[in-house]
């Protein structure tokens, strides 16, 4: 399941799973930002909606 929570500008995505609460992706109205653990690292993937061409 998941949790959602309101940062500034951003939407939050949290993991609902008891005792976790790992927050793993931040929704922004220009950007999607992507949250990876593994390895015991984590890792960060930016999302930007592709760019519509001038008319």
């Amino acid at each position: 399941m998941y949790a959602y929570r309101q940062i500034g500008d951003a939407l939050e995505v949290l993991c609902n799973a008891p005792g976790c609460g790992h927050s793993y992706a931040e929704i922004f109205c220009d950007r999607l930002l992507i949250y990876d653990y593994h390895y015991n690292r984590e890792h960060m993937t930016v999302i930007y909606p592709a760019a519509v061409p001038a008319s």
